[in-house]
């Protein structure tokens, strides 16, 4: 007879498996009841008060009569959890001393538990090579985000920094481990996948060109050098050249330098890819291109005006991190293709957007504000999100 073992997710899609059922979001349709379970879980082993629990649920009190729906909840949840077990009377959530637990007694695999596990042991680990073993299945666990779909609840978006952490430091230490063997393919396979979950990691990148450079491709080094380059300033306005400074000079240092002629130079510095899309720059640049327009506008026929657009909530407070980046990716695509080839974008900052318009006059500036405006309006996700956009002429 098969053991009575549960096995529970709480990275990437929340799920509870045992050898009778699966409970998981999709079975429940309930947000909070996802929430009150795996709060449980995570704090397995203690009892959490009612003003805790409801604490946790609705932050910010935004419902009447807490104490009611928390017992309607429980009950839901109770319901619900039956499906692991139908055919027994098991108690998943106790209630002892006005508090409510998770049945410890129950044998559980927790993902979460056996991750922070596998990073002690690996840590106080002396042997590189078991270390590393530790380190890989440890990896490997990380399916995902800790409950990515609830990171709006201040707990969640805690535990989710957290985990996000122990795992970036544990492939930094797979990292180093492979560079020191010199297996360097596997070290590209490991920054590649490692890459599927937090592309904005530099790190990840650096060791990726050193793993180049290891095999002896500068060629290919150099171009990931620039296609990564290109990432970050586009995504996310910043310019990580500085950061990746040594390793761009060793590759330049790997690749044979032949001298070019006029047209070479003028292929290599004529636009590529998107011609048709509107140009995007980092900051520096953008702002040189300020300077060159305030000192041609004299001379020009032309207007040149500055824009800076911002995401704010309706109520003016900043976006959950989320879900601005979801409507900063979809303001970037705008601006990409709504604004003429002529024109010059950059991100200011976290929510906003800088433009600089080129024009006949004011109400040129206008029309195009307001067109962006409204295409905005009608692609944006998330409909408590608004678009500023102010104006202002270049002298």
């Amino acid at each position: 007879m098969q053991e009575f073992r549960l096995s529970i997710r709480l990275f990437g899609e929340f799920m509870i498996q045992s050898p009778c059922g699966e409970f998981h979001p999709g079975t429940n349709n309930s947000s909070q009841i996802t929430l009150l379970v795996s709060y449980l879980i995570t704090n397995k082993g203690a009892e959490v008060s009612k003003a805790k629990l409801s604490e946790a649920l609705w932050p910010e009190g935004q419902i009447k009569n807490q104490t009611a729906a928390l017992r309607n909840l429980i009950y839901r949840a109770r319901k619900d959890l039956k499906i692991l077990s139908p055919s027994e009377e098991t108690e998943y959530i106790g209630y002892v001393n006005d508090s409510y637990y998770w049945n410890k007694d129950i044998p559980c695999t927790t993902d979460i538990f056996e991750f922070e596990q596998l990073y002690q042991q690996a840590r106080s680990e002396k042997d590189p090579d078991q270390a590393y073993v530790l380190y890989s299945r440890m990896h490997q666990l990380y399916q995902g985000e800790f409950l990515p779909t609830l990171t709006s609840v201040e707990w969640v978006l805690f535990q989710n920094a957290y985990y996000r952490n122990l795992f970036i430091d544990c492939t930094l230490r797979m990292c180093d481990y492979l560079m020191v063997k010199k297996d360097y393919s596997a070290l590209i396979t490991l920054c590649d996948r490692s890459c599927l979950m937090y592309q904005e990691e530099d790190r990840f990148h650096r060791y990726k060109l050193m793993a180049y450079l290891g095999l002896d491709t500068p060629t290919t080094a150099l171009e990931y050098y620039h296609q990564t380059v290109n990432f970050f300033t586009q995504k996310f306005g910043v310019d990580i050249s500085d950061s990746l400074q040594d390793v761009y000079h060793e590759i330049l240092s790997r690749i044979p330098s032949n001298p070019v002629n006029l047209e070479e130079l003028e292929e290599d510095l004529s636009e590529s890819g998107k011609t048709n899309q509107t140009f995007y720059c980092n900051f520096d640049i953008f702002r040189n291109f300020y300077q060159l327009n305030r000192r041609s506008v004299r001379r020009s026929h032309s207007k040149h005006y500055l824009l800076l657009l911002s995401l704010l909530e309706a109520s003016g407070n900043q976006p959950d991190s989320a879900v601005l980046k979801d409507e900063m990716a979809i303001l970037f695509e705008l601006l990409s293709t709504t604004l003429r080839r002529n024109d010059i974008y950059t991100r200011t900052s976290n929510s906003q957007y800088s433009v600089i318009l080129t024009v006949p006059n004011e109400y040129g500036s206008e029309i195009a504000a307001n067109r962006i405006q409204e295409r905005y309006d009608q692609r944006k996700h998330h409909p408590k999100i608004r678009l500023t956009i102010a104006r202002k002429l270049i002298e």
